[in-house]
């Protein structure tokens, strides 16, 4: 799932909707909000996240309070083998720079 900048206000209107609870709770890979900022990782949404592998977390120089959630997240992840890994939780693009997935209809998979 691909949450953009979207904050905690903003996550509080779409819980509203059973539709998007509904897509948080079969989401495998989840791209964290506001770059992982505080403001975009609200406790009722990580409750949701019971099928998430891996929490991606696109930033590049650590600035405006990126990665402060990252232990949060790695609460959140259940985690799966990526790249030469056996297990990852937290995927960062600072630190793993481009981050793939091969998605067929037979399931998916982390790539280099």
């Amino acid at each position: 799932m691909f949450t953009g900048d979207l904050e905690k206000n903003g996550f509080a209107a779409l819980l509203r909707d059973q539709s998007f609870k509904d897509a948080l709770e079969a989401t495998n890979v989840y791209i964290a909000s506001h770059h992982s900022r505080e403001s975009g990782c609200p406790d009722d949404v990580a409750v949701l996240l019971t099928k998430v592998y891996y929490v991606i977390i696109s930033d590049k120089d650590y600035e405006h309070e990126t990665q402060e959630t990252l232990s949060f997240y790695s609460k959140v992840a259940c985690g799966g083998p990526f790249r030469k890994e056996s297990k990852r939780r937290v995927l960062t693009t600072r630190n793993d720079g481009r981050i793939a997935f091969n998605i067929t209809d037979k399931g998916w998979s982390a790539y280099d």
